[in-house]
């Protein structure tokens, strides 16, 4: 039976918990033995046990070989054991002299003794230098332009040189590293450079008589991009071209430059006949003696594994030799003994795992601004493989915009060995950068299909510009589509030339959509113009047809309507039917549709000897003032009928208010008298004025009961004489009290619905107006209303119930006219009453639909609609109400019903056509009606017979 593993020590630091887990994966794949594991992972028994022992940290080939016997993901355990691995053994940092490699580190003068593998580039070199006095060495980032011209060429040329970066001010860093070599004044060199640049050449010739002097400017790019001073800028090139030039010159000079700026160099005159010195890539050899010599110079041996992996990973990119240098220093902090093997190195993350670090360690350094920039530069650089994995893509320099901002970041990334750029391309050092890099493979991963278009975007914009900016490149239909809604939905940050491209995408589908609406427009007028061409003479004809059978049809309609009256005494069942048909064929008719409504009128009677009638606001109940004074009361809703004793005097004048509960009857004596409708038997007198007659209204609240003037004559067609209006609070009707009196003015009063605005007639003088009064603070004060300038006495009058509009009738015998008009804005609507003599009769007004109804003497009630926008009234009902002797009031319910009160009855008319149409097919049918007579009626036209009769 094999033993129990031991138990882990007491503790929890990381070596402890990295051992847990590593039993813990081991328990997850089913607890193997270690023999089991020893055979799946090739390691001994005792190996893989002390790797999950906690005492030592296992190498990182036995952790992930123990991984892999258990079925764990071994990439997410390296990422594990190189934090444990950190934190147990950080690197510390390395004393200059000890180890052999430099590391990330450009070599200098004085790392002589460790640069190798360029000795046949440096002879070449050397050997141009001879010839020519003036040479550019070119060369991509990361090339080791620099090595070679410190560690190679000023350290090997017998030459005294000087070397040094031009930096913000040329002038004065070239001052400064000659005064050192030749003990000048530097401000007075930088002075006199300045001032003159060919003094460079006659100090040189002053402090090498006999000797040549070896001026090396290295980094000769930033003349063009640190220093932003044109004339400093000039005058450096010009004083160093001159001092090898110059027939007595004593200096040579090399200048080392980046081969993307080589194009920038030629557009200076005085650089351009520079000898070209262009550094080529090192071969297998080389990179085998860059790698090992400084080791084995050391007394040390590097594995003959490691020194292959060191050569492919050299061989996997440009400028990759600085990180394979610095993976190598990593591995000789990692050496056992004086040995450097492929585990250290392994361990140690090699080339892969440096550009990591540096690239996470650059990204941080960088303000927000700049990631944003880096972001999409390393982005740019990487070509996403499809169903592959993705591969570093080499990218045109236009492709970025040539700011500042760009420049920068793009500076900082090629100085940290991240991106190489070329003459007229960039691209990344290693594509190990975007498998190790978590930030970047995050960023590949986060909008993969945005990304891709993106990438197309990108592609069809350098597509376009080679084509001058062809329009037929541009983007149209879906693909345009597509791009819209991802720049809309990511705001992604664009190039320049993506910009422009994109815009002129976007300007050029929508001047196609707007031909194309054009054109289309264009088209369909042009069809339009051929159809109206080819139809118009058939057009008029029918348009004349249909206005000669609309004539027709009318002239029909107002004949039917003609014989109405006639017809309705003689065969009321056909001329209802008539009435139904005419208002059919004409909807809009005020005659055919008040026709229709007679029909479905509900009539009741009063007795012979009444004076006076009243009916409530809901049509429920008619109260009838006799001669002897008796009130009969009817109730519509039950059929029952009541009265109230009268005083052996003739009523002049009856109310009922809103709710039913109240009346008030005015005698021709001048005595007011209150009935509660609950003890008809015990009224209250409220007022008595001898000789006066007295017209009586209840407020819509019910709570005021107005009693005003009334003609002395008893002929309401004349104008009246002005007394006082007497106005009452019934609240109570056995404590009736006074609220006040408006002087002058006639009866009878109309209230607004809150009760708290009133209108009557007042007289001054001769004329007779309406009046509006509104209530405040418990007293009732005339309104400065403007009323219209009409001709004749205003005889009634009454008011909207939200108050807002007055209507009034005037006297005038030769245009007798209901006026309307707004108590806020002083807006006026007059409307022609058709009418040979009016009626004092008030304007009865519809709360829920903006009618208005007035009377006129030839017994027809006119009910108009009311525009108050416009200030018009359109007449939309004319009834006739010829069967009732003496109309004396008319008002409409709250459900839009007309109540018609006259002398001998009270007529409740129904305004809605389609109910009416209801009640004339519900008649019972009286007398044949053959096809032929009907026909009579509208000859000529098929209008068939309604009901379906």
């Amino acid at each position: 039976m094999p033993r129990s593993e031991r138990p882990l020590d007491d503790g929890d630091g990381p070596l402890l918990r990295f051992a847990a887990d590593l039993r813990k994966l081991r328990e997850q794949a089913g607890s193997p033995v270690y023999r089991e594991l020893s055979r799946r992972a090739h390691y001994s028994t005792a190996v893989l046990s002390e790797a999950a022992g906690g005492r030592k940290l296992p190498s990182l080939a036995v952790t992930l070989a123990y991984v892999t016997a258990c079925d764990g993901d071994t990439e997410l355990w390296e990422q594990r054991w190189r934090e444990v691995s950190a934190e147990l053994t950080p690197v510390e940092t390395p004393q200059p002299d000890g180890s052999p490699y430099l590391g990330a580190a450009a070599f200098d003068v004085g790392d002589a003794d460790r640069f190798f593998g360029r000795e046949t580039l440096v002879e070449d070199l050397m050997a141009a230098v001879g010839e020519h006095r003036l040479v550019c060495v070119h060369g991509s980032s990361g090339s080791g332009k620099s090595s070679l011209l410190r560690a190679g060429l000023a350290a090997g040329d017998r030459r005294r040189g000087v070397v040094f970066t031009p930096g913000p001010h040329p002038i004065e860093e070239c001052a400064v590293r000659l005064a050192v070599v030749a003990g000048w004044s530097a401000p007075r060199l930088r002075d006199e450079l300045a001032a003159d640049p060919g003094n460079l050449h006659l100090r040189i010739r002053q402090a090498a008589a006999d000797e040549e002097l070896l001026l090396v400017v290295d980094q000769f790019e930033e003349v063009f991009t640190a220093c932003v001073d044109e004339t400093e800028r000039a005058t450096f090139i010009t004083a160093l071209t001159h001092a090898a030039k110059a027939d007595t010159s004593r200096c040579r000079v090399v200048l080392g430059v980046r081969a993307d700026f080589l194009d920038r160099c030629h557009e200076e005159p005085a650089l351009r006949d520079a000898h070209l010195f262009a550094l080529r890539s090192m071969t297998v050899d080389e990179l085998r003696e860059a790698a090992t010599r400084p080791a084995l110079a050391a007394g040390l041996t590097l594995e003959t594994a490691l020194v292959a992996r060191v050569i492919a990973d050299a061989s996997s990119g440009f400028g990759t030799l600085p990180l394979v240098s610095q993976a190598l220093q990593e591995t000789w902090h990692r050496r056992q003994g004086m040995t450097l093997t492929l585990a250290a190195y392994d361990e140690a993350g090699g080339v892969r795992h440096a550009i990591a670090r540096t690239a996470e360690s650059v990204y941080l350094g960088l303000q927000p601004v700049e990631r944003d920039t880096a972001r999409q530069i390393f982005l740019r650089l990487t070509a996403f493989g499809d169903g592959a994995e993705d591969t570093k893509r080499r990218v045109g320099r236009r492709e970025l915009d040539n700011d500042r901002h760009t420049a920068a970041v793009l500076a900082v990334l090629v100085q940290a060995r991240l991106v190489v750029v070329g003459r007229h391309d960039l691209e990344l050092t290693h594509e190990a950068l975007l498998v190790t890099w978590p930030r970047l493979r995050e960023w590949l991963s986060e909008d993969r299909d945005g990304l891709r278009t993106h990438r197309q975007l990108t592609e069809a914009a350098a597509a376009w510009i080679a084509l001058d900016r062809d329009s037929g490149a541009l983007y149209r239909g879906l693909r345009l589509l597509i791009a819209e809604d991802w720049v809309n939905r990511s705001k992604p940050v664009l190039s320049a030339r993506e910009r422009m491209f994109f815009t002129a995408s976007v300007y050029a589908e929508h001047s196609r959509e707007r031909f194309d609406r054009k054109r289309t427009r264009r088209l369909r007028q042009l069809v339009a113009m051929l159809v109206v061409l080819l139809m118009v003479t058939a057009f008029v004809g029918v348009e004349a047809f249909l206005s000669s059978r609309r004539q027709f049809q009318e002239q029909a309609v107002q004949n039917v309507v003609g014989q109405m009256p006639t017809l309705a005494r003689t065969n009321p069942y056909l001329a209802a039917l008539l009435a139904l048909a005419a208002h059919r064929l004409d909807p809009e008719s005020p005659q055919a549709t008040g026709r229709l409504l007679q029909f479905a009128v509900q009539q009741y009677g009063v007795p012979s000897s009444t004076r006076a009638v009243a009916v409530d606001t809901n049509a429920d109940l008619i109260a009838a003032g006799t001669t002897d004074g008796t009130i009969a009361l009817t109730d519509l809703k039950h059929g029952a009928g009541t009265s109230a004793p009268g005083f052996g005097v003739a009523v002049d004048s009856l109310a009922v208010s809103a709710d039913s509960k109240l009346i008030a009857a005015a005698y021709v004596d001048g005595t007011l008298v209150v009935w509660d409708m609950s003890d008809l038997y015990r009224p209250v007198q409220a007022w008595t004025r001898h000789g006066d007659r007295v017209l009586v209204s209840f407020s819509r609240t019910g709570r005021t009961l107005a009693a005003g003037g009334h003609p002395v004559d008893g002929d309401r067609r004349l104008a009246p004489v002005a007394s006082d209006t007497a106005l009452w609070d019934v609240t109570d009707p056995y404590a009736v009290r006074s609220v006040g009196t408006l002087p002058q003015t006639l009866g009878p009063v109309q209230f607004s619905a809150d009760g708290r605005t009133l209108t009557t007639v007042s007289s001054r003088g001769d004329v007779s107006q309406p009046q509006v009064w509104r209530q405040a603070s418990g007293r009732w004060t005339p309104l400065a209303t403007t009323t219209p300038d009409q001709d004749g006495d205003f005889v009634a009058e009454s008011i909207s119930a939200d108050g807002s509009l007055v209507g009034a009738v005037t006297s005038d015998l030769r245009k007798p006219v209901a006026t309307f008009w707004s108590v806020r804005a002083d807006k006026v609507a007059v409307v022609d009453m058709v009418s040979t003599t009016p009626l004092p009769v008030p304007i009865a007004f519809d709360p829920s639909t903006g009618r208005a109804a007035g009377v006129n003497a030839d017994g027809m009630v006119v009910v108009w609609h009311l525009d108050p926008a416009s200030h018009n009234a359109s007449e939309v009902l004319e009834l006739d109400a010829t069967t009732q002797q003496h109309l004396r009031s008319v008002f409409f319910t709250p459900d839009g019903r007309l109540v018609m009160i006259g002398d001998e009855s009270v007529a409740v008319w129904t305004t809605d056509a389609g109910r009416a149409a209801q009640a004339v097919c519900q008649l019972p049918r009286t007398g044949l009606i053959t096809p032929s007579k009907w026909d009579n009626y509208f000859t000529g036209m098929d209008v068939p017979m309604p009901c379906d009769n």
